[in-house]
């Protein structure tokens, strides 16, 4: 069992958007040992968010953090949601004031010949 996590490292690749799939090895420091790898995958792999049970203690490791992690890269703006008769509404505005400009430029051009 480890005491403490002085000597450390996780290598994994980098932050990517895929969730199913995590690779990586946590290693200690100092040591050529092999035997003291292990192998980090999407099973020993909590997201953000996530909730474990069942469980006295766990040691935990956050590898990405912040707009790195793959729930973050993940997420998408939501669209914004209006009515047809917002929608409708809005064209009628842009209709409206595109007719005044055409009036009011006809008034000046008119105004300066006349």
């Amino acid at each position: 069992m480890l005491n403490n996590f002085n000597d450390i490292i996780v290598e994994c690749e980098n932050p990517n958007a895929n969730i199913y799939s995590f690779n990586g090895t946590l290693k200690r420091e100092n040591i050529e040992d092999y035997d003291l790898n292990i192998p980090l995958d999407i099973d020993k792999m909590l997201l953000r968010g996530s909730s474990l049970r069942n469980t006295e203690w766990i040691y935990g490791i956050a590898v990405f953090t912040g707009h790195d992690t793959k729930v973050m890269m993940n997420s998408t703006r939501s669209k914004a949601k209006t009515s047809k008769m917002e929608r409708a509404t809005n064209r009628y505005i842009i209709i409206a004031v595109c007719i005044q400009f055409a009036i009011c430029m006809y008034a000046a051009i008119y105004t300066s010949i006349w």
